[in-house]
């Protein structure tokens, strides 16, 4: 008896049993941390608040397109469809504010070229067609990289220097009538074809038919010119009449020998 209690003694201190199976000693738990039960999982942290994303500034509303300019307008406008233009390669002038004779000149034939109805005046539909203008159509399938292309039909002539468009201006050209003058009578007609500019002078000139300015002959008696007279219609006895101030450009472009093509 006091055999088996010194067994039972050893066997509470040892974990093991000498008589019996062996029996894997059972770890006791750790203790107990203030911030963590035994029984209690540890608590997740608290989850941050979603961070929004910063917003996208608004893009800026585009400019309203300015008002309806016409002959007589002055201003902010009329100098914004100026600088347009001229960056179109038109010849509206000085780049002043100021809606005159030349810068109507210079929207009839952006209207010309661009389908719309020539009025002189740009309203909203003109402005719409100056932030995405149409270049001119071309008349000749293989022609000159350095040519003066005249178009009678929608009264625009075109320089091209190198390939590349130089100058478009509104034009004038024959009426198509009879005419008397001097003792001589012919039809007012412009002639069409291939031509080259033969020959040039410098200021004004006064032929049997009237005064031009800063003549460039191309067939005969035929000149591109400035004038003092450049209507929305054909009113020539045969040359093709521009405003001045297009003059004075057209003949520091154009050379002698220059391609000339015309056509109806």
């Amino acid at each position: 008896m006091i055999a088996r209690t010194a067994l039972a003694a050893t066997a509470l201190t040892t974990g093991v049993l000498t008589a019996g199976p062996l029996v894997p000693a059972v770890a006791a738990p750790p203790p107990a941390t203030p911030t963590q039960s035994v029984l209690q999982p540890a608590a997740e942290p608290a989850a941050r608040p979603e961070l929004q994303p910063a917003a996208e500034p608004a893009e800026p509303a585009a400019a309203p397109a300015p008002g309806t300019v016409r002959f007589g307008s002055d201003g902010p406008a009329v100098t914004r469809l100026q600088q347009r233009l001229k960056a179109l390669h038109y010849w509206p002038g000085d780049v002043n504010g100021q809606f005159r004779e030349t810068t109507r000149a210079a929207v009839w034939a952006f209207q010309h070229v661009n389908g719309l109805k020539a009025t002189g005046v740009v309203d909203a539909r003109g402005w719409r067609a100056l932030a995405r203008p149409r270049k001119p159509r071309r008349l000749v399938r293989h022609p000159k990289a350095t040519r003066v292309e005249i178009d009678l039909k929608r009264r625009v002539l075109v320089v091209y220097k190198r390939k590349r468009i130089a100058l478009i201006s509104h034009i004038s050209s024959g009426s198509g009538r009879r005419f008397c003058k001097a003792g001589r009578c012919g039809v007012a007609h412009t002639p069409t074809g291939n031509f080259r500019v033969v020959r040039r002078l410098n200021g004004w000139h006064k032929s049997y038919l009237g005064w031009m300015y800063r003549p460039l002959y191309f067939h005969g008696g035929y000149a591109m010119h400035g004038s003092l007279s450049v209507p929305n219609k054909n009113v020539s006895h045969g040359c093709v009449r521009m405003p001045m101030d297009v003059g004075d450009r057209l003949y520091a472009l154009v050379k002698n020998g220059t391609a000339v093509y015309v056509r109806r």
